[in-house]
């Protein structure tokens, strides 16, 4: 058995700087959220400055504002079982906290110190309660007489991040919209996907036919039939959390090989 743990951060990430528009450039107002109601402050960009755009890429310099830091730990092991069986398997669990606010967008960005935007709390993860997430995995061998071996495998993954983004309705824009703003509703850490479980059993069996070996295997993928949702549409509106991927259903596999 053996574990390992890892920090890891990345700082002087590259961004993109347009240089002829700024967070000056942007006209606050308040929308409701179609999700839970709350106030949401969005900025729309001045008319003068629609289509203007001279970006310049710059490496960040302020930890605080850009950035992207990694937690991680791992335990694994491997055995041998009596008779000539074996297991393997592990357990992880890690966190990823991105900061990513050096944006001239005030949608998307800003300083908390002068303006309070809605995404302020969503672009500064290290303000939030991101979880560690957890996986784990166990696969086994065993032999059996006649040439028989079972052998089965038992998975647990973390659900995805479940996401819910809006698109701002144009009528909602005081004097019209000048560009599209779609904001997050909710924030990172806040929800996930439902934890992701399957178990696969497997059966072997060995011929000897004078120099020739064949080897027949009976497969049973998702034993449970587990349906759990592995993504679902994240736009508000009418088809907000639809699966768009469930795990794949009970799979029978039959497979044969020789050796000569």
């Amino acid at each position: 058995m053996w574990s390992k743990g890892s920090r890891r951060s990345w700082f002087n990430v590259e961004w993109q700087d347009n240089t002829l528009v700024g967070p000056d450039d942007y006209a606050p107002f308040d929308v409701i959220s179609p999700l839970d109601g709350e106030v949401i402050t969005v900025y729309n960009l001045n008319r003068a400055k629609q289509g203007l755009v001279d970006n310049l890429d710059l490496n960040g310099t302020d930890r605080s504002r850009l950035g992207r830091h990694y937690d991680g730990i791992e335990v694994s092991f491997n055995a041998r079982l009596p008779r000539g069986g074996t297991a393997f398997g592990g357990w992880s669990s890690e966190r990823r906290i991105d900061v990513a606010c050096e944006l001239d967008n005030p949608n998307f960005a800003s300083d908390p110190s002068t303006t309070t935007p809605w995404s302020y709390r969503f672009c500064d993860q290290s303000k939030l309660d991101i979880p560690f997430r957890s996986d784990f995995k166990l696969t086994a061998a065993y032999p059996l007489p006649l040439d028989f071996q079972i052998g089965a495998t038992v998975a647990s993954y973390a659900g995805d991040p479940l996401r819910v983004t809006w698109s701002v309705p144009t009528a909602l824009f005081p004097g019209g919209r000048t560009q599209s703003v779609t904001i997050a509703l909710v924030a990172p850490g806040e929800k996930y996907l439902d934890r992701w479980n399957q178990l696969d059993l497997s059966l072997r069996k060995i011929f000897h036919v004078k120099k020739t070996r064949f080897d027949a295997s009976l497969d049973i993928f998702n034993v449970t039939n587990s349906n759990v949702v592995l993504a679902e549409i994240a736009s508000y509106g009418p088809t907000l959390g639809n699966p768009t991927q469930i795990l794949q259903p009970r799979l029978l596999r039959l497979s044969a090989n020789m050796k000569f």
